[in-house]
């Protein structure tokens, strides 16, 4: 490998490092500061349509899978490990080609950093901790955190790209 090659290289992967471990520690930080402050009965209101409240999510994203009988952890615990595998290969393969779009290497540096923050609440507590909740007059979206978000945005800018490479196919 040439080493002008080399050092997009070496730049590529600090950029994935840097942002996956910053969504991790603003994720873990942020679900810290959650428990300590806020109380599960009671929502902080910031402003109209956006709330503060503490809630524990034993399932998988929007509460799917929440109401099941225990068996949801250790499947949810192995899918987040092996998506994180996926993803590290798919980063490998990205890393290698030159031409492959920033966009692609932030959107899998915070797919990873979001699974590892809420693979950790998994691993310690069997749940997730979610504090964020957004509504409009009587209809609430379902509480998320940090990890939540990066997951959402590491996602959009996968399907942007992917839509840019059909647009030029």
């Amino acid at each position: 490998m040439p080493k002008a090659d080399a050092a997009v290289t070496r730049r590529r992967v600090l950029w994935w490092n840097g942002i996956a471990i910053l969504v991790f520690i603003l994720d873990q930080t942020s679900k810290f500061w959650a428990v300590q402050t806020l109380d599960k009965q009671h929502a902080i209101s910031v402003f109209p349509g956006f709330n503060l409240r503490l809630a524990f999510n034993k399932g998988a994203a929007f509460s799917f899978l929440a109401d099941g009988s225990g068996w949801q952890r250790g499947f949810l615990i192995g899918f987040a490990l092996t998506m994180m595998g996926l993803l590290l290969c798919w980063l490998r393969a990205v890393v290698k080609r030159q031409a492959s779009a920033m966009g692609v290497v932030v959107g899998l540096a915070l797919l990873f950093g979001g699974a590892a923050g809420n693979l950790v609440d998994r691993l310690e507590t069997g749940r997730v901790v979610d504090f964020i909740q957004w509504y409009y007059q009587d209809w609430y979206w379902p509480t998320f955190n940090v990890a939540d978000m990066a997951i959402c945005i590491g996602i959009a800018l996968l399907a942007v790209d992917a839509g840019k490479r059909d647009a030029q196919d």
